[in-house]
């Protein structure tokens, strides 16, 4: 059985100022539209240049894909959504965890010559 053909794409290069409805105005002469919204930083209106649009059929989405809109005379990024999107706006989406080399390692702690060692550093509230 073949997969089925995505019909939400992800949209890049969005000013800070984006809105949903800014998106549905720039999508909307493509097809019929089920969703859209931009993903904003948290506890603020400002959009963190990305969002999504989800058209009622996946060959708007395609067509989308072929014939990204333009906004101040640049064509946005428009490509299929890997993950989807989030299930409420205004919620980021799930990244994969960091690689154990990718986590900040502690600050090593100078030794004094004639010093008892210090225990390794742990951050507050570990315990």
């Amino acid at each position: 059985m073949a997969a089925p053909e995505p019909r939400t794409v992800l949209v890049r290069g969005l000013p800070p100022g984006a809105t949903a409805a800014l998106l549905e105005r720039l999508f909307g002469h493509l097809g019929p539209l089920r969703r859209c919204f931009v993903v904003t930083e948290k506890g603020s209106p400002k959009c963190r240049g990305f969002g999504y649009v989800t058209f009622s059929l996946p060959e708007d989405a395609a067509r989308a894909l072929r014939e990204p809109p333009e906004l101040g005379g640049r064509r946005l990024g428009v490509t299929p959504e890997t993950q989807g999107p989030p299930k409420t706006p205004g919620e980021t989406p799930k990244l994969p965890p960091k690689l154990p080399s990718e986590t900040p390692s502690p600050p090593e702690t100078p030794q004094i010559p004639g010093e008892t060692p210090k225990p390794p550093w742990t951050p507050k509230n570990a315990w």
